[in-house]
């Protein structure tokens, strides 16, 4: 799954992709109707993506994102003081355990950019995308849930 999130003045929101070994895709694009910082989007996709792969049944996932801080956290080196962002480092451990094998790695911005696109496009450009793009928009931050 690569997976990504931004937030400015302009835009908020996230998505992510999930490819199975076969090549089936899921994209999924994410308006946050709310505010959010860079790093809160970026775990907003990082659930958003961990809940589909658990509805679909997915077994082993790796999941490959460009912020260094959201895979340092979530493998443990990094450690958040912040009330917000632990809550949502609880919300993915927890989802992780459903998993029977879970990676998460950084890649380039480069690698990461169909994804990012998703993560940077206005509601009405949102609405412009062809039906192989699933588009939703969150009312409220996911640690608020």
């Amino acid at each position: 799954m690569f997976m990504d999130g931004a937030s400015n003045a302009e835009v908020r929101g996230a998505g992510f992709i999930l490819t199975s070994l076969e090549g089936f895709k899921i994209q999924f694009a994410l308006h946050f109707n709310f505010l959010a910082s860079n790093n809160e989007a970026e775990y907003e996709a990082l659930i958003a993506g961990l809940r589909m792969a658990k509805a679909i049944q997915i077994k082993r996932l790796t999941v490959l994102v460009d912020s260094q801080l959201v895979v340092n956290q979530v493998k443990g080196h990094y450690e958040d003081k912040d009330d917000r962002m632990v809550v949502y480092l609880e919300i993915v451990k927890r989802l992780v355990n459903s998993f029977d094998v879970f990676e998460v790695s950084r890649v380039s911005q480069n690698e990461n950019e169909k994804v990012d696109t998703f993560s940077r496009l206005s509601i009405e450009a949102l609405a412009q995308l062809d039906g192989s793009v699933y588009i939703e928009q969150l009312s409220e931050p996911s640690h608020q849930v």
